[in-house]
């Protein structure tokens, strides 16, 4: 009896155990019941049969029952060979990969394509069902046709073969055409796939709804290393359950079984990227809504965007990450920029416009930054705009502070050859005084704003005006970049002597 409920004791604890390492990590399973019948892969790059093996272990493990053999160096099966039968050695080979399918579970699926090389013709179809018949006597049992970028009538091809071929074999065959068939594309190479994955795996509704009506979904890769493996798993979630199937769990659990070391850094650059979730749980708001709380919570966001280049680079070796490498570089700007935009908007509303300057300053994008932005653009859903539209919204604001108009129209009539930048109604814009700059005071001007870079350390800049016979009418030592002064009874000029760039002198009348 003792012997009894120690038994009990030992299973009542393994089955807590057990409980709980799945509580921590749920693993999906594929679901029989609902999944579809077809759940297939199609490779289509060369030399398929290099690490098939493995790869076809990582293909049955995810619920796959299907592999659509289509390399595009197999000549016998694609547009530049299909009117020739195989030769001996090749013939074995495609009898051995079917073989290795077998032992995987998988029905391997023997895929021609003639392209737009199939004319439709009696004499071609005679050609397509000689192939098929040829191939069955290889051992070949299950079989597909596909007439990609050639318009025809497939399916009466289909209805032909299914009577002529698929009924006359001995043994049962199977036969799909590609064309009535879900396919999922994804391509594996280059900045189309880094697109692809950025973009998140998300099945319209009419995709969805062809595969359940034709109870298959194919995910054809052109080559196979990590971006191809993300693309597997989520078409494999989908098959399995295309009823319970959500596109932000399924990218979460590929991203964690490729990488779970950097599962979070990596969720949130997809999510500000396009893919996961479009960014539709983060909360921005315009500066006319602007409030500590808001601000608060939002840095937290860039904060965490600002600190993800870091935490993937970590993860060394990694295809993904070296390919996303432009991207990340972006993503972590993105971050930097969203803080200071939020730090800028915080100065702006308490009216700290000396510290609201020097940070405005520090966030404008220049021409270089732009173009390497839109090259690998990121947060281009929300937050990426969000920045343009505070910025945009603090430059009005900030320019009706100092002319009382959201329009910048300097009153300075006369420009120096050396000093136009400065006086061009431009804020991204400067010169440097290179020791001395003067500037003409309009005669109508009573007040003068002076926007500048960071002042140099340890040097004075000082700002002086002058008389027609060139006597002092005041002087005044920089403090800040952002300076305001009013104009002398008697000055007609301006000097600033020292080194420091000069973005504008705002000349106006209040």
């Amino acid at each position: 009896m003792a012997r009894f409920y120690r038994l009990i004791i030992i299973y009542i604890l393994l089955h807590i155990t057990a409980s709980g390492m799945y509580a921590a990590r749920p693993k999906k399973q594929p679901v029989d019941t609902v999944g579809l019948r077809c759940r297939g892969v199609m490779e289509s790059f060369p030399k398929v049969y290099e690490g098939l093996e493995k790869r076809l272990e990582f293909y049955a493990e995810q619920g796959f029952t299907h592999y659509f053999y289509s390399p595009s160096d197999d000549r016998y099966c694609n547009r530049w060979g299909w009117k020739i039968l195989y030769n001996d050695s090749d013939r074995h080979l495609v009898r051995n990969l079917n073989t290795l399918c077998s032992e995987n579970n998988l029905e391997f699926v023997w895929t021609l394509d003639p392209g737009e090389r199939y004319k439709w013709t009696p004499e071609d179809y005679k050609y397509l069902l000689d192939k098929l018949v040829m191939m069955y006597y290889n051992g070949i049992r299950s079989f597909a046709v596909s007439f990609s970028e050639n318009e025809g009538n497939y399916m009466a091809v289909k209805d032909s073969l299914e009577k002529d071929f698929v009924a006359t074999r001995p043994e049962k065959v199977s036969l799909y055409m590609i064309d009535e068939t879900s396919v999922a594309e994804y391509p594996s190479e280059g900045a189309s796939a880094v697109r692809s994955l950025m973009k998140g795996y998300h099945f319209d509704e009419s995709f969805v709804k062809n595969a359940k009506a034709k109870n298959s979904v194919i995910c054809n890769i052109s080559s196979y290393d990590e971006f191809a493996k993300i693309a597997v798993l989520s078409v494999a979630d989908f098959a399995r359950d295309p009823y319970a199937y959500s596109p932000d769990e399924s990218m979460a659990d590929a991203v964690e079984m490729l990488h779970g070391d950097i599962r979070q850094s990596f969720m949130t650059f997809l999510r500000h990227t396009g893919g996961v979730k479009e960014s539709s749980d983060v909360m921005t708001f315009s500066l006319e809504d602007w409030s500590k709380e808001k601000s608060d919570s939002l840095f937290k966001e860039f904060d965490r965007i600002e600190n993800v280049p870091l935490q993937m680079r970590k993860c060394t070796g990694s295809e993904i990450v070296d390919a996303l490498e432009p991207w990340l570089v972006e993503f972590g700007r993105l971050g930097t920029r969203g803080k200071k935009v939020l730090k800028c908007m915080e100065y702006y509303k308490s009216g700290n416009l000396g510290d609201f300057w020097k940070t405005y300053l520090s966030t404008v994008m220049t021409e270089e930054e732009i173009i390497s932005y839109e090259s690998h653009p990121v947060g281009e859903n929300k937050l990426h705009p969000f920045c343009n539209q505070a910025m945009d919204a603090m430059k009005k604001g900030f320019t009706s502070m100092l002319t009382g108009d959201t329009v910048l129209h300097n009153l300075a009539s006369t420009l120096y050859a050396q000093s136009g930048k400065a006086l061009d109604s431009d804020f991204a814009t400067f010169v440097s005084t290179r020791g001395h700059m003067e500037f003409a005071i309009p005669a109508q001007a009573n007040t003068c704003h002076l926007l500048t870079g960071q002042l140099p350390e340890g040097k004075r800049i000082i700002f002086r005006q002058l008389k027609t016979d060139g006597s002092l009418a005041a002087e005044y030592v920089l403090r800040s970049s952002y300076s305001t002064f009013d104009i002398k009874d008697g000055a007609v000029m301006v000097d600033i002597l020292g080194d420091v760039d000069v973005y504008e002198n705002i000349f106006v009348y209040l």
